[in-house]
């Protein structure tokens, strides 16, 4: 089972190549990577052994400890139906909570910037 710090470290490296992709078509829009990252973080986040099995979910939910199987979903309101949805949004409160996403964003489009005016 992962621990936190190595979720937050795989989420780092899935963000730095995503941005890095983005940043060689030649994409500087801010806003528009962000989407672009905010969706890769949901995909990856899906397929993680964490969310698709029940044992594995209700592990890494106790182990990050935000959400229960009896806590509401922020967003939806509702109550959590199953391990799944509850290690989903511990996951991805995880990152919230411990990322700065759009200032990572930020420096990489920055330094590439920089980089470009410098030729």
């Amino acid at each position: 089972m992962r621990t936190k710090t190595e979720i937050i470290e795989a989420v780092t490296d899935w963000i730095t190549e995503t941005v890095a992709y983005e940043i060689g078509k030649r994409n500087y829009d801010t806003d528009s990577i962000l989407e672009v990252v905010d969706e890769e973080i949901y995909q990856t986040i899906y397929s993680m052994q964490e969310v698709i099995y029940t044992y594995k979910a209700k592990e890494i939910s106790e182990i990050i400890g935000i959400y229960d199987a009896f806590d509401e979903s922020d967003f939806s309101g509702e109550r959590f139906e199953d391990w799944s949805q509850v290690a989903f949004a511990n996951i991805y409160q995880l990152i919230c909570d411990e990322m700065d996403i759009m200032g990572m964003v930020e420096t990489m489009v920055e330094t590439e910037l920089n980089k470009e005016d410098l030729k």
